[in-house]
């Protein structure tokens, strides 16, 4: 078997450990891209991303070169890449050995000390990238791999240091630093390990190369967790519980925190209301299970539970605890169990003006503790996400508009977003748009390494597509253009899935919906809570080839965040996917639900009319064409070819077009 590695320098040998020397360096790149590929890749990608510079038959050409250089330097085992005219290619992985792939299987099962064995660096650290898009795929493959790779150092450093391995802990909260020196969980590990092997004075002086280090590159200060820990090594005679404790009770004396630059939340301990004692590990679990899947979305700053849970079996002043941590949103709630039954009450409340913006209750069975920790604490984070974003859009619009920060002006383009998805006249609509897209290049222009603008921008080019604002060339140069934002916001910030998942809807409008699902998918390993990352891949299946599988998505969004109103376009496109499908009752259901909800746009009501036709209701389907001419005086069959035009089922395209003749509309 060959042996491949990637961590640090490339280096592939054979199974005698004999170097085998690479003919170029795109061949290297090709052979490192495919590798890493959990799945076929079609050409076009490949050229893509090492040839994007030439032309399409130029390009195929030189990757068909660059495949037969391989083929002939791993005829050792033939076996390894065919040699067929397939248009995806891919490598057999269980002909070659990855050290990435053994990282990665490792650090999985939580076989930490294995795992840094292998990690030698990041990935490719010393290959120089061939080509632009190559290098973003790399930046975003490095980025992933040493974020795991950080969290098995941390795992590993704590581990030693409950042995009171102090030297060991060290060494490897060193490497964790080295990897990600602004993450200040490996400068307390670090800290704590000098500290317990009697080195005081390292530990407080590794403190202040932080603090200079994050106020130099971030404009900020330690957290509260960070310096109540320094503060314990410089008086460790202070008798402090923990140092977050220490952290809160420096607050409560005065010292209160600022708020950050992004919205702020605690997840405060749930209060355990059975009254037995032994039932409080499930509703510490219901809060430790909200507060990590809060983390994995990058546009919330959340406490640490060490800081929040000091909380605990006490009456809390929101406004209080908001000024003790330094946060503007307090999650707070409460867990009652009686028999084989659970009721959990959960609420965010805005704690700068002890305002609640959102509240619910669930009640469930307790068949399994583990999966209804899992199923609440998923539920509340995507509704936070859309609860959020409709207070900080609030937020913003109170705030003067002539000069808004960076997170205040990327608000105002979300509002203007909504805004012009609920107005009836097009020439509102394009207003709205245009200013939407304003704010977000303000909101990029005011802080350049703040990458959500970018795809918010992007999604506002899919939008005046889609409503016909933009057509023809114009709206080919608008899906390149917002694909360049995107890929633009995913080397800025790569492990934020949103700009992957709009990528992908672009990319759908293109015509290649494998790659736009390969997208969003990616989008949601990165953030399995998102809402809208899930609304996009129903559309994605809607409006591509799994029509079969839109609903799950679709109603899984609504499900996680019903308040979000940049996904109530999801009736129109579940109807659309019904219809493909030849379910047309439930096409009629859905899109008699999208005008309710809806009651600006004309889609709903074409799809409920198409709906009606096809079960033969002619008089309730051109009730529906009216009230869709009503909300769109120009609607025409020919109108709508065109907003069509990048769907990928023209028969159905065409029976649809044909039902709404039917029912009335013009041609």
């Amino acid at each position: 078997m060959l042996r491949l590695k990637l961590f640090g320098e490339f280096n592939l040998t054979d199974e005698d450990c004999a170097v085998i020397a690479m003919t170029s360096r795109k061949d290297a790149a090709l052979l490192s891209y495919l590798v890493l590929q959990d799945r076929p890749v079609n050409r076009s990608v490949l050229t893509h991303l090492l040839w994007p510079d030439r032309a399409e038959e130029q390009a195929r050409k030189s990757l068909r070169q660059s495949l037969v250089a391989l083929r002939q330097l791993l005829n050792r085992d033939s076996e390894l890449l065919p040699a067929d005219g397939a248009e995806r290619i891919s490598l057999n992985h269980e002909r070659i050995g990855v050290d990435v792939h053994d990282f990665e299987a490792l650090a999985t099962k939580g076989c930490a000390a294995a795992a840094t064995e292998l990690y030698a660096g990041p990935l490719l650290e010393r290959f120089p990238s061939p080509t632009a898009p190559y290098g973003i795929w790399l930046g975003v493959e490095r980025a992933r791999l040493a974020e795991l790779a950080s969290g098995v150092f941390a795992d590993l450093s704590e581990d030693h240091l409950e042995s009171s391995d102090w030297e060991q802990a060290v060494l490897i909260a060193r490497r964790l630093v080295e990897t990600d020196p602004l993450r200040e969980v490996g400068h307390r590990l670090l800290m704590r390990g000098l500290d317990g092997a009697g080195r005081r004075n390292q530990a407080l002086q590794q403190f202040h190369h932080l603090r200079d280090m994050l106020r130099k590159d971030l404009d900020v200060t330690p957290d509260a967790e960070t310096s109540a820990l320094y503060r314990s090594i410089r008086q460790p005679s202070a008798a402090v519980a923990t140092a977050a404790s220490t952290a809160v009770e420096s607050a409560r004396s005065g010292a209160f925190l600022p708020l950050a630059g992004k919205p702020s939340i605690a997840v405060l301990s749930f209060e355990n209301m059975s009254g037995a004692p032994e039932h409080q590990y499930f509703s510490d679990g219901i809060s430790e299970e909200i507060i990590t899947a809060l983390s994995h979305f990058h546009q919330f700053f959340v406490i640490a539970r060490n800081s929040s849970f000091t909380y605990n079996s006490r009456a809390v002043d929101v406004k209080q605890v908001s000024r003790e941590l330094g946060v503007q949103y307090i999650i707070k709630g409460s867990v009652r169990r009686a028999g084989n039954r659970v009721r959990v009450a959960a609420q965010l409340i805005d704690a700068t003006s002890d305002h609640q913006v959102w509240a619910e209750r669930y009640d469930r069975q307790i068949d399994n503790i583990f999966d209804i920790q899992d199923e609440i604490s998923q539920r509340i984070c995507g509704v936070l996400e859309g609860a959020l974003s409709l207070a900080e859009q609030r937020r913003a619009r109170q705030r003067p508009r002539e000069s808004p920060d960076a997170w205040s002006a990327y608000h105002l383009g979300l509002h203007c977003t909504s805004e012009a998805r609920n107005v009836t006249v097009s020439t509102d609509a394009i207003k709205a748009y245009a200013e939407a897209r304003s704010y977000f290049e303000r909101a990029h222009e005011l802080d350049p390494n703040f990458a959500r603008p970018l795809s918010a921008y992007a999604l506002v080019l899919r939008f005046e597509i889609v409503q016909g604002i933009r057509s023809g060339v114009g709206a080919t140069e608008a899906i390149e253009q917002g694909i360049d934002l995107c890929d633009r916001g995913i080397a800025i910030d790569p492990l934020d899935g949103v700009h992957r998942v709009v990528r992908g809807t672009l990319v759908g409008m293109r015509g290649d919906w494998n790659s736009a699902l390969q997208d969003i998918e990616s989008g949601i390993e990165l953030n399995p809570n998102s809402a809208f990352a899930y609304h996009q891949r129903g559309v994605v299946n809607a409006y591509g080839e799994w029509p079969e599988n839109a609903i799950y998505d679709l109603e899984m969004a609504a499900r996680l965040s019903p308040f979000d109103p940049l996904l109530s376009s999801r009736h129109a496109i579940g109807s659309w996917a019904q219809f493909r499908l030849g379910q047309y009752e439930g096409a009629a259901s859905w899109a008699e639900r999208g005008i309710v909800e809806m009651p600006s746009l004309f889609w709903p009501a074409i799809d409920a009319a198409a709906a009606y036709i096809s079960l033969n209701q002619i008089e309730r389907a051109r009730e529906h064409a009216r009230e869709a001419m009503r909300r769109r005086p120009d609607l025409s069959t020919s109108f709508l070819r065109d907003r069509m035009e990048y769907l990928a089922d023209a028969k159905s395209k065409e029976l649809f077009l044909g039902c709404l003749t039917k029912a009335g509309l013009p041609v």
